[in-house]
């Protein structure tokens, strides 16, 4: 976990990795199809932008709703809509189970 306090630049990290890097991505990343220098350019991007949509996102109503109509047009109208990820869920159920923690 980085030693920065703010917890939005943590979230974003975590949400970069979680999200997003490990995903098929690493896949082509380790079949050489994306380099090392690609990789950390496409990892630093990713981060930057989820940063920088939390900090909107979480700043005041009038922020959230600024970013969201801002960015709306950019919804692509053929993808399915997104479904809760299994890998994720039991990752929380584990860790939940481990500390005796609960929703």
């Amino acid at each position: 976990m980085p030693t920065d306090q703010d917890p939005i630049r943590s979230i974003a990290l975590i949400m970069s990795v979680t999200c997003v890097r490990n995903t098929i991505i690493e896949k082509y990343h380790a079949d050489g199809k994306l380099d090392d220098a690609d990789m950390e350019a496409f990892n630093r991007q990713v981060a930057n932008r989820i940063y920088t949509f939390l900090s909107y996102l979480l700043s005041t109503p009038r922020h959230m709703n600024d970013v969201l109509e801002a960015l709306r047009h950019y919804l692509p109208t053929d993808w399915d809509q997104p479904q809760r990820d299994a890998f994720l869920d039991k990752a929380v159920a584990a860790y939940r189970a481990r500390t005796g923690t609960s929703r």
